[in-house]
């Protein structure tokens, strides 16, 4: 679903950052499962896959260095671990990279807090905003209009 909603946004075209922790299971599912997504969409590219180490401020640092090394080049960041959702937001949010699309797996109250603040961010592809909250918990109910949940597994 959430490689579904990332291609919609990118309208088939783009280049995708992926911060993960390999060699764990559910996210190397989750990682395939992009992928899988991505594959009828030859224009939309895996650019970079940042291992994150199990550590926010590698999520940060990686997500800061891609933005000031290609910022052009960067259309979406897709995090598939919990705590890289927020870290990003704050890279995006300190450069002032307005066009950028992130998507967050799990209800992180770090991720959570950046959808509930006052963004004015909308994606061009369909106005939603860039934070894009993919979850697991089928009661789980958006905090405000800037949210697009959705379900996985």
């Amino acid at each position: 679903m959430g490689g579904r909603l990332v291609s919609k946004l990118l309208q088939g075209k783009g280049s995708v950052v992926v911060l993960t922790m390999p060699g764990q299971a559910n996210l190397e599912e989750r990682l395939h499962g992009y992928q899988a997504a991505f594959e009828p969409q030859s224009g939309i590219k895996i650019s970079h896959v940042v291992d994150i180490q199990g550590k926010p401020q590698v999520a940060f640092d990686a997500s800061a260095a891609i933005l000031d090394k290609e910022p052009k080049k960067v259309d979406a960041f897709v995090c598939l671990e919990a705590i890289a959702g927020k870290e990003v937001a704050e890279v995006v949010n300190r450069v002032k990279m307005s066009d950028k699309i992130i998507v967050a797996m799990d209800a992180d109250p770090g991720t959570l807090e950046w959808v509930q603040k006052p963004f004015t961010w909308r994606s061009p592809a369909c106005g939603c905003s860039t934070i894009c909250i993919i979850i697991r918990s089928a009661d789980w109910a958006p905090i405000g209009p800037r949210t697009r949940p959705g379900l996985t597994g």
